[in-house]
């Protein structure tokens, strides 16, 4: 289970939705018999060997889904990706939960919170999204991608919200994080759109130069940036 989980990670950073979903669904399946087999042979009474792994067994099942939406999300799917959703917002039924499976039950329950502000900002309602993101900072980084995701997709001004958090959001570049690094890549990208349709050609091609700068300077595996993307709007200028 845990090579399945960081296999999911490795196709969740290069972009590959349908290997993030697959890997998903093979994931919470998984979990999933391993946990009625335990759940069985404790009501019979059997003897049980509970499985030992780098994390609670909740947590691979409630990565499964959370895995398979997200990667059903990014491929425009939402109402799909809302009822995988539901998969890993409550997991408190989940038996045998000790002092970390009950802090991963929390965990999900806030990524589902956070997740389906995010399936409803697609949609393009945005305020319940922002008032999650200022109650929990820790989500910002993502967030803010989402947030221009949904602008460039519903054209509507989000300048406030990316001068109150562009200082924080900068300092990813610096992270010598996997995770971080794409959340500042992936930003730099849904920047850059957002400036071009929005008629600020200078402003798009700074940041995508700047983007594609530290993309060589880290050795970037597979930039997300649409080359003929590109082309078309320097070409505009």
């Amino acid at each position: 289970m845990e090579a399945i989980h960081k296999i999911t990670n490795i196709y969740f950073y290069l972009h590959k939705w349908d290997e993030v979903e697959k890997y998903g669904h093979e994931l919470k399946n998984l979990a999933y018999v391993i946990y009625r087999n335990q759940q069985i042979r404790k009501e019979n009474r059997r003897t049980t060997t509970w499985l030992r792994a780098e994390r609670h067994l909740v947590f691979y099942y409630g990565y499964g889904f959370l895995s398979v939406s997200t990667a059903l999300q990014k491929k425009g799917c939402i109402k799909e990706a809302r009822a995988e959703l539901e998969g890993y917002a409550d997991l408190s039924w989940f038996k045998g939960l000790d002092s970390e499976g009950e802090a991963d039950v929390e965990q999900f329950r806030v990524w589902a919170k956070a997740n389906s502000y995010t399936l409803d900002l697609l949609l393009g309602k945005r305020d319940m999204y922002i008032t999650f993101l200022e109650n929990h900072p820790e989500e910002i980084s993502s967030g803010l991608i989402t947030i221009l995701e949904a602008a460039n997709m519903y054209n509507f001004d989000i300048d406030s919200i990316i001068d109150k958090y562009s200082e924080r959001i900068k300092r990813l570049q610096e992270s010598e994080v996997v995770k971080q690094m794409t959340y500042y890549y992936c930003y730099m990208y849904q920047l850059a759109i957002y400036h071009y349709r929005r008629g600020r050609i200078l402003k798009g091609q700074k940041d995508t130069l700047n983007y594609l700068s530290l993309s060589k300077q880290r050795n970037w595996f597979k930039p997300p940036i649409s080359i003929e993307f590109l082309q078309d709007h320097m070409q505009s200028d």
